[in-house]
């Protein structure tokens, strides 16, 4: 490529910088006009409006869109859109005018759900044993993991591998399954060098288990 197609590109980008803004959910760039929001363009705009509009309707509420993006506007989360008790409030108030309806569901919502310190999502309250501040689901996530790891620590026991939780929930955290983590070998290599920085073990652990599969290592 010549200079002067080096300083056409230079100036192209520059003006997209400068003239256009990026989709949030596509990543795209787009001139302002065909954008919703400075950060949303209007084709994922309505992608999205239509998929809450389908979930609404799944629950037995049908609303048209300029219905649904009144909701949106409100800036409240879809995981308490989607409830019967939030849409039952929404219906109870919807002839309210847009500050006044803010309010009302605002206030409900400090009065009705709960922050997951775990997930951080807001949910209602119904999704919450009771004293808690982790919702069900993430509960039952960590319930699993528990289990996962007393049951690799059996087996491990159970052939003589010298393991400790803490060592099965890190390698867990880090996405590697049973029949990797079993691996006598992996879990040597593992120990010598868990005390590097996450990426670097997690390169060597990598390449030891593209090695045992055959795959030759590009970084080689």
């Amino acid at each position: 490529m010549g200079l002067s197609d080096e300083k056409l590109k230079d100036e192209i980008n520059e003006w997209l910088i400068r003239e256009t803004l990026t989709c949030k959910d596509c990543g795209n760039k787009k001139l302002p006009d065909m954008m919703e929001n400075p950060q949303q363009c209007r084709k994922c705009e309505l992608t999205e409006v239509l998929e809450l509009q389908d979930d609404l309707e799944k629950l037995g509420y049908e609303l048209d869109i300029l219905e649904i993006r009144r909701i949106k506007e409100l800036r409240i989360g879809n995981s308490i859109i989607l409830t019967m008790e939030f849409m039952e409030k929404y219906f109870q108030e919807i002839d309210s005018d847009d500050k006044e309806l803010r309010i009302k569901l605002y206030e409900w919502i400090n009065e009705n759900t709960t922050f997951c310190n775990e997930c951080g999502i807001r949910w209602i309250n119904n999704k919450f044993d009771e004293g808690k501040t982790k919702c069900r689901d993430c509960e039952n996530d960590e319930n699993e993991i528990d289990t996962r790891v007393e049951r690799l620590k059996q087996i491990c026991d159970d052939n003589k591998i010298e393991i400790t939780n803490g060592e099965l929930l890190r390698l867990i955290s880090m996405g590697y399954s049973d029949g990797e983590i079993l691996d006598q070998e992996f879990i040597e290599i593992f120990q010598g060098n868990k005390n590097k920085l996450e990426k670097n073990l997690r390169r060597i652990l990598d390449k030891f288990l593209k090695q045992q599969a055959g795959i030759e290592d590009s970084e080689s």
